[in-house]
């Protein structure tokens, strides 16, 4: 049991995917209190999360999700298309 909680919640410590999501859900809401600026100043600015085993579709998904508009339509710039290191042969 992880020290100071009630119940056992030891069993998500290490499910990576959920930390993700949490990670995930708390950079939407900081970018909803401006966080990360408002207007001209977010507009320069393109969030996204990593992790090693991502695919480029993630990413840009991701991107997307993480950024308005068009910042979200520019962020596809940012990250390696599928397929783009896979070569002929």
């Amino acid at each position: 049991m992880l020290e100071g909680c009630s119940e056992d919640y030891s069993v998500h410590y290490f499910d990576s995917q959920l930390i993700f999501q949490t990670c995930i859900e708390a950079l939407v809401e900081l970018d909803r209190q401006f966080i990360f600026g408002k207007d001209e100043s977010r507009e320069s600015l393109v969030i996204n999360l990593f992790k090693g085993d991502q695919s480029s579709e993630e990413l840009i998904e991701y991107g997307k999700l993480l950024n308005p508009g068009k910042i979200g339509d520019r962020a596809t710039n940012y990250w390696p298309k599928p397929n783009l290191f896979l070569t002929k042969g």
